[in-house]
């Protein structure tokens, strides 16, 4: 089983070296970041093979659509569209188990309501510590 994070960054770059490495560790296998703006980000060599960056120009919502054609190349057998400052919260912390663990109860689930948590930072301070006030407030 295959999943995709498909992300849109706008003014976002500081959450980025934080927001691959979650994702990344709950299990997804690639990761496909629209930024839309010209802060320049370099993914960390050892991620290219799951981390694809396009700078594109900023059109809002319209993004997603535009630009689907790389999640097709991909071809993922699950795709999660989510915001840079928006925290997936999984009890099992992998979202493989997750889907098998609901798969089991039908087979037929096409889509998923999450809990998720939002960040509102303006800074990159203290990012390293966002995952221990996470598990103690989730």
């Amino acid at each position: 089983m295959k999943c995709a994070l498909y992300v849109r960054c706008f003014y976002e770059s500081f959450y980025l070296d934080w927001f691959i490495e979650y994702y990344l560790n709950l299990g997804f296998d690639y990761i496909v970041i629209l930024k839309a703006d010209a802060i320049k980000y370099v993914v960390p060599k050892n991620l290219k093979k799951k981390v694809y960056i396009k700078n594109v120009e900023n059109i809002g919502n319209s993004l997603y659509q535009k630009y689907f054609n790389i999640i097709k190349i991909i071809n993922p057998d699950w795709v999660f569209m989510i915001d840079i400052d928006e925290i997936l919260i999984l009890q099992s912390n992998n979202i493989k188990t997750f889907l098998e663990e609901k798969l089991k109860i039908n087979k037929n689930i096409n889509c998923f309501y999450f809990q998720w948590a939002m960040m509102e930072r303006y800074d990159n301070k203290n990012l390293v510590n966002l995952d221990t006030k996470l598990n103690n407030n989730y």
